[in-house]
This record gives structure tokens, sequence and C-alpha cells, in this order.
């Protein structure tokens, strides 16, 4: 029987299905989502690559497929899951406190110890530790988020835990109490979760079914909820989420990006970018910055399928990154990262700053440089992304940005802070402040295998995949994605 074959256009010609099928499983996760959506005269070649691909995925356990999802909604979730669990939720930098996910599994904290966010069985401020220790009582985590005075943790069956500050029913439990140590919020117990965030006052998490849950008070307005209720969403899937201050963002499965609360002025999920609209617009996922003391400060960072970074919101300080102070109403194109070619795969945000890594682990800062949070040796603010050279060549493979302190971790596990030292929350063992990243020994923190996708890496890929089956290479026309 002859072989089968499939014109993809784009510049590829007639090629044997088996090519294709090949080239889409030799592609990186983000070039895998932009190849489907040039592969739309083969649906039935990228599902078989998207579900034999899903299942090498090194978070898939948390992962489920929708019945009714297509190939490239599929993979954008994937694709959205990495640049998840690289952007913060393996680490987080809050307020006054710090939190990571250890090699072993564990969450490991340190920092203020008031009301319990440590998740140590500490009260107060005194009790606080200046290194990171082990959160006894969960079991192997995957994620961890922090708000203010609160935190979360998803373990590896996609149960939640909560710890530290009860106020407003931030912990979910149906009650205002804080929690000294984790507790697992039994009104989702027989929901699986994929995702977790947590704000000011609030908190979400996504289920593997794409469904979206807040709980607590997105701001001082708000009626309290002590116990996650599902939030409409348009019949949209969402991906992931993001809260900040007063603002709660989210990306839909198809790469849709949606915002509630201060930034948009309502409480209601708020359609803000759409692929459908501007293909280019394929939203990867979110990050909302911003002093949870001061609504108005909101800001988003927006990474695209396509390893692009935009902006919009409050730009003091430079905190988004385009080179002046000025406030954005509408999604902007970080230019310094367009004009040099850099392509994104994380972004995380902090009160008023912000840190990117790219493709080939190069660590990027920009925003307020008090008390040296930058990690670049001083304490001067900077209105676009500058790179962080304190690592050599070193991949950084993780960034988490606080109120007024910095968490980065290497490929190799190592972890490193900067900033303000105060209550310990940089983990150094005393209250100094690090205007350079300070590596913390002994610790490594969890790594999860990512590929690149810089174009470079995936035109090797399909060249690769191509000759693997002794085909013809044609190159990519770059215009069709």
């Amino acid at each position: 029987m002859p072989p089968q074959h499939t014109e993809l256009g784009g510049g590829f010609g007639l090629l044997d299905d088996d090519v294709v099928v090949n080239i889409l499983l030799h592609l990186p996760w983000r070039g895998m989502v932009s190849m489907a959506q040039v592969c739309r005269r083969c649906p039935s070649l990228c599902e078989h690559a998207a579900e034999l691909k899903a299942q090498e995925h090194p978070n898939h356990a948390l992962l489920s497929r929708r019945s009714d999802e297509s190939a490239v909604q599929l993979l954008s979730y994937i694709c959205g899951m990495d640049s998840y669990l690289a952007a913060g939720a393996r680490a987080v930098a809050s307020a006054k406190h710090s939190a990571l996910i250890s090699a072993a599994g564990d969450v490991l904290s340190c920092g203020d110890g008031d009301a319990g966010r440590l998740g140590q069985g500490l009260s107060s401020i005194a009790e606080g530790t200046a290194t990171l220790e082990v959160v006894a009582g969960l079991p192997r985590v995957v994620q961890v988020a922090a708000g203010v005075a609160h935190t979360a943790a998803l373990d590896t069956q996609g149960r939640l835990w909560t710890w530290g500050f009860g106020e407003a029913g931030r912990l979910g439990h149906g009650e205002s109490l804080d929690e000294l140590v984790p507790r697992a919020v039994a009104a989702l117990d027989d929901i699986r979760l994929c995702a977790v965030s947590a704000g000011g006052a609030h908190t979400a998490a996504v289920s593997i079914d794409g469904d979206l849950y807040m709980w607590g008070a997105l701001s001082e307005f708000d009626e309290p909820q002590l116990v996650p209720r599902q939030l409409p969403t348009g019949g949209s899937a969402i991906s992931s989420v993001s809260c900040g201050g007063g603002t709660l963002a989210c990306v839909s499965r198809d790469g849709a990006l949606l915002v509630c609360g201060h930034l948009v002025q309502t409480s209601r999920l708020t359609l803000i970018a759409s692929p459908t609209a501007n293909l280019r617009l394929h939203v990867s996922s979110v990050c909302v910055g911003g002093s949870s003391s001061k609504a108005t400060s909101d800001f988003l960072a927006v990474l695209t399928v396509l390893g692009e970074l935009y902006t919009l919101g409050h730009g003091e300080f430079g905190a988004r990154g385009n080179g002046s102070e000025d406030d954005q109403k509408e999604l902007r194109l970080v230019e310094l990262f367009a004009e040099q070619g850099v392509l994104v795969r994380s972004v995380s945000c902090g009160a008023a700053h912000a840190a990117a890594i790219s493709t080939n682990g190069a660590l990027y800062v920009w925003g307020r440089g008090k008390y040296g949070r930058l990690g670049l040796g001083d304490r001067l603010d900077r209105l676009a992304p500058t790179q962080v050279e304190a690592f050599g060549a070193a991949f950084a493979d993780c960034v988490a940005c606080g109120k007024e302190h910095t968490i980065i971790g290497l490929r190799n596990g190592d972890v490193y802070m900067c900033g303000r030292g105060d209550d310990g929350r940089l983990g150094t063992g005393n209250n100094h402040r690090q205007s350079l990243p300070r590596r913390l020994r002994g610790i490594k923190f969890m790594h999860i295998p990512q590929e690149g996708s810089d174009s470079q890496s995936e035109q090797h890929a399909i060249a690769m995949a191509i000759a693997e089956t002794d085909g013809e290479f044609v190159a990519i026309d770059e215009d069709v994605v």
C-alpha cells in the first residue's frame, strides 16, 4: 500500500504522513503548538501526535484530555502548564516570606511566621525562621503559591492544601480562622486540580476539566467567599490562573486571556485577548503583579505560544518593561525582546518588578530596584529588561518575584535569592539584603525537564525528523505563524 501524503502548506509541500507525525514529535512543546496551527489540513495527524507527545509530558499525571478539544487546544494546555510551572509554581516569593518545592517534593519555607503563613506551626513574627525549613504534614507536592500572608500547595493527586492568615475566607475552609499548619481544602476534595494561585486576600484554582474556582475577597469591597465557588467563564475551559493584589487573570485552553478585578473594573471575567482576533496573541500563560495594599498598582505580563511577551497596566518604576513609567490600558509588546529576537519561556511579576527567562536560559529583570531585588548589584530601577550576568553560562530554570525580593532556581537545582532580607525571607540565616543573587547552600529545588523552543531548535528538530524518515527538508515559511 503506498504511503499516505499530506499537503502541509507553509513551505513544507507534500510529505508522507509518517514524516509529518515524526516532525511533530521532534518539536519542542511550544514549537509543536505553532506547527499545529500550520497543519490545519491534517488535524487527525496532529491529534495522533498530540496523544503520543502528551504521554511524555513530565506533569502528565495532572493533565486531562477533554473529549471535545482539538489538538491545538490540548497542546496549548500543555504549553501553558510548562510556562506556569517554570514561572512561579515551584517557588514563590511573597511580601514577607518565601516557599519552594525541594527536589524531594517537600515544601520549604522561611521568613515572617505571623498568622502561620510558613506552615510550621508558628504564629508570630518573632517565631519566624531565617532558613528554609520543611513544612510537615504534606504529601509530595508539585505546585506552591503564596498570597501576602497565606500559602497554598497542590499535591500529585491534584488535592489542595492551604495555611496562614484566614481573614475573608482566603484559605477556603468555610471560616476566617488562621491555620498554622497545612489543611486540605475539603470543599475541593472531589475535584482534581491542576493549577493554583494566591493573591492579596483571595485564592484561585483550576480543575483538570478546565473549571475555575475562587474564594476569599478580590477587593475590600467584595463580599468574602468562605468556600470555593466556580466562576463563570463563558464556556471556556481554563488552563492556568494568576492572582494579584486586586486582579485575577486566567488563560483558556484555546489561548484566550480573561481578566477580572481592578484592571478591568469589574468582577466579571472579561476577554482581553484571543487568537481568534489576532493569531499572534495566542496566550500561553499570564502573571499578575502589583501591591496588595495598592490595587491601582496592578499590571500583567502575558506570554504567547510564540515566545513573545506583552504587558499591560501600571508602569511605575518601569514595571511593564517598555522603557517608560507610563500606564498602559492595552497589551503592548515588550520591545527590547522583540528587537533582540529574544523568545521568552516564562515570566514572573512582583509588586513593582518582574523577571523573565528566555528559551536559552538567560534571566532578564526590570522594574523597581530598591533593596537589590533585581539582582544586578545595585538598587537602581530598570525601565526595560536587563540580563542578569551573575550566573554566567548557567541555565535559569525558575524565577519568582515577591514584593521586595526574588527567588531564582537554576537547571542544576541550585537556589538563589536577592533583595530585602528582613524577617529572614531570603533564607540566608540572617536579615541582610542581597543586591546580587546569593546561593542557598544545601538546598536543591524541584526540577522539571523542559525542552527549549527557539526557532533554531525547532528548525533542527524538523530537519532531524525528516532525515530519519528519508524525507526531503523544506524550510518553514515564517510568515505563516
